[in-house]
């Protein structure tokens, strides 16, 4: 649906604090470029499930690693701080939001999914997007790139940081 396409942009270039989560479906769609080209031009940070690793490159400034049961404490603590979460190809379930604990409930959330059960099984709140993620990804780049890129800096910097102090906390 275009309207609800336009909505799901128009919702992400307003949050303050979004958070995209890619699932396995975005790999199974192959939608890597799609999902790297949306975060760049949004400028909104990337984490993924354990399915959906290599949603985004690693070394991605945007990327912040696998969250839920399999996690690093980092994303998991920019997710919890997050405004928006848009779920790409994933499900809602326990591992991905680590038990329930988050988003915290309340949180505004995009979901694309091609098998339209998914949106909004596990969390209210929801704006549904039913389809194959590379191709409303594909659609939500069009809209994207005809109006302004994101504004997200100083959030995505917060994210970063948390990363970073997360990575030299290993390495102690």
């Amino acid at each position: 649906d275009d309207d609800l396409v336009k909505q799901a942009v128009q919702e992400l270039r307003r949050a303050e604090r979004p958070v995209i989560i890619c699932g396995r479906g975005t790999i199974v769609s192959g939608a890597w470029g799609e999902v790297t080209a949306l975060a760049e031009h949004l400028d909104i940070t990337v984490a993924t499930t354990l399915g959906g690793k290599g949603s985004i490159d690693d070394r991605h400034p945007l990327a912040l690693g696998v969250t839920g049961s399999y996690r690093r404490p980092s994303t998991d603590s920019v997710i919890t701080q997050s405004d928006l979460v848009f779920y790409v190809g994933c499900h809602q379930g326990g591992a991905t939001t680590n038990m329930r604990q988050m988003p915290k409930p309340g949180v505004r959330a995009i979901h694309v999914d091609i098998n339209p059960a998914q949106p909004g099984a596990n969390y209210p709140n929801v704006l549904p997007l039913v389809g194959d993620a590379r191709t409303v990804l594909r659609q939500m780049l069009e809209v994207a790139r005809s109006g302004k890129r994101g504004a997200h800096s100083v959030w995505v910097a917060k994210a970063q940081k948390a990363l970073r102090d997360w990575r030299e906390s290993e390495h102690e």
